[in-house]
């Protein structure tokens, strides 16, 4: 497996955690409609949460922004909106990021930004 994917997958299980030790509610992982995913599907109060989650080394916070671009949000709307439907939930939605940093002592830091969008 390639190293950006295991870092994926370790900061999205890191994103996991965190959300669920804040308080949300983890309906699904790895949601696909499509071509079209959504990392992390949760549950906080009357809201439906769709995160994006971005993991990186010894990156700085704006390029994480920078990777999630009107089309990423675009494509997260659409597979949010099929995936409520089929599951007949109608609530409110939201749509979080959140940032895993490691660094070179395996440590890590998690910043999460709710309703995160691009103007």
């Amino acid at each position: 497996m390639a190293m950006h994917n295991t870092l994926g997958e370790d900061g999205e299980k890191l994103a996991e955690d965190f959300l669920r030790e804040n308080g949300l509610e983890i309906i699904e992982r790895n949601f696909t409609y499509g071509r079209q995913e959504i990392d992390i599907i949760a549950k906080d109060g009357s809201f439906i949460v769709a995160v994006e989650v971005k993991s990186r080394k010894g990156a700085p916070r704006e390029s994480f922004i920078q990777a999630v671009g009107k089309n990423k949000i675009r494509s997260m709307v659409s597979a949010l909106e099929f995936f409520m439907k089929i599951k007949n939930i109608q609530l409110e939605t939201r749509f979080d990021l959140v940032l895993v940093y490691f660094n070179e002592r395996q440590e890590t830091k998690i910043e999460h930004v709710p309703r995160f969008y691009i103007p």
